[in-house]
């Protein structure tokens, strides 16, 4: 977990935070922390797909539907 200086009043993992104080915080980093160590370099993660492979198409997710009674026929019948 990284280091930050609060620098305003906030709420971070249920408690509220004071100006000042440093905390240990995992999340990502708000307008109100401020990075007391600087970050790690972060590996980069083999890829197991070339760069060039297109990815199979996603198969279409049905369709929800909203619970309850259908709606009416706003329109009225032709005759």
């Amino acid at each position: 977990m990284a280091k930050f200086l609060v620098e305003e009043r906030c709420l971070v993992g249920g408690s509220i935070r004071r100006p000042g104080e440093v905390i240990e915080y995992d999340g990502e980093p708000r307008h109100y922390l401020t990075p007391v160590d600087p970050p790690k370099p972060v590996a980069e993660a083999p890829t197991a797909v070339a760069p060039t492979a297109v990815a199979p198409p996603v198969a279409e997710q049905p369709v929800k539907r909203k619970r309850g009674r259908p709606r009416k026929n706003p329109l009225p019948p032709i005759n």
